[in-house]
């Protein structure tokens, strides 16, 4: 393909077999059978002969074109393939949540490992703020989150957009009717609801105990109206599924879980809609392992 491309460009450039020749350092005979060939082969006239000079057909300007793609073309495995040889037996560090942890480990992971089998893999789980440091400090890959960052230096791509929920199991029974409304993906309960039921806590710095704390504590007027304080959402869950009370959670968090029996509410007074990242500090497509990652978290997630 190099000699096929050489040779027909020079063709092209010095527009004559004769100087196209001498700049190939070969015979210009060589050279004109090496193009009749070619047309043949193709079953195609690549130039017009007029005298002594060849001009490209429309045909020939084509083929020329699809030449110059596949040249390209090939730079480019050739360079992500050198890429892939000389990482792909690399670590690659990468921080979570622990409401990512489950799936992370469970789903996320394997199917990296099959596509990077060499590259080892350190995890480390944490709360947002110190995991974008710890990325800051280059000792993370990446981070995939649904906390808020506020860093404008690292970059972040969206994997999916979950909406806030109470989590319920199944059947338990309610004061109120559930309502749909539109702009919600769940039926819609008010607080009032909510405020009946044993909720489970996540640990105080995570997010929607945070909310939770806004919403019913000051309801409530309790310093602690939650009878289980809990740090794994996967634990969470389980929780509610053994009917020790409701939770607080993302619907994305709670589908990728597959545990059934749970069923999720959505309220306040519009969606309260949380992205789940995947943070770097540099452009992923420098790394073949994290565009796969993130590629297969984009996958992977509901």
């Amino acid at each position: 393909m190099n000699r096929e491309i050489t040779y027909m460009l020079a063709v092209v450039k010095y527009g004559g077999i004769t100087r196209a020749a001498e700049k190939l350092f070969i015979t210009p005979s060589a050279l004109s059978k090496y193009v009749h060939t070619k047309e043949t082969e193709l079953d195609i006239t690549i130039f017009n002969r007029i005298g002594k000079s060849f001009q490209l057909t429309y045909a020939g300007q084509r083929y020329i074109d699809y030449l110059k793609k596949d040249q390209e073309l090939r730079k480019k495995m050739r360079l992500e393939l050198r890429q892939i040889q000389q990482q792909s037996g690399g670590q690659i560090n990468i921080g979570f949540q622990n409401a990512e942890a489950d799936f992370l480990i469970t789903s996320i992971i394997p199917r990296f490992m099959k596509e990077f089998p060499n590259a080892r893999i350190s995890l480390k789980e944490n709360a947002t703020k110190k995991l974008v440091s710890l990325l800051q400090k280059n000792e993370l890959d990446c981070v995939i989150t649904a906390g808020i960052n506020s860093n404008q230096d690292v970059q972040e791509r969206i994997i999916r957009t979950g909406e806030t929920v109470i989590v319920a199991p199944a059947g338990d029974p309610l004061f109120t009717k559930p309502v749909e409304k539109p702009e919600f993906h769940h039926p819609w309960l008010p607080f009032s609801e909510i405020h009946r039921h044993e909720m489970i806590a996540s640990r105080r710095d995570d997010y929607f105990r945070k909310f939770l704390d806004n919403y019913l504590v000051n309801e409530k007027s309790e310093d602690q109206p939650f009878s289980i304080d809990v740090t794994s959402t996967h634990t969470m869950l389980m929780g509610v599924l053994n009917g020790l009370g409701w939770a607080m959670t993302l619907d994305t968090f709670v589908k990728n879980s597959d545990l059934q029996g749970l069923k999720m509410y959505s309220l306040d007074e519009k969606p309260n809609n949380i992205n789940l990242k995947f943070l770097t500090m540099d452009n992923i497509n420098k790394s073949p392992e994290l565009t796969m990652l993130n590629k297969i978290c984009m996958e992977e997630f509901k």
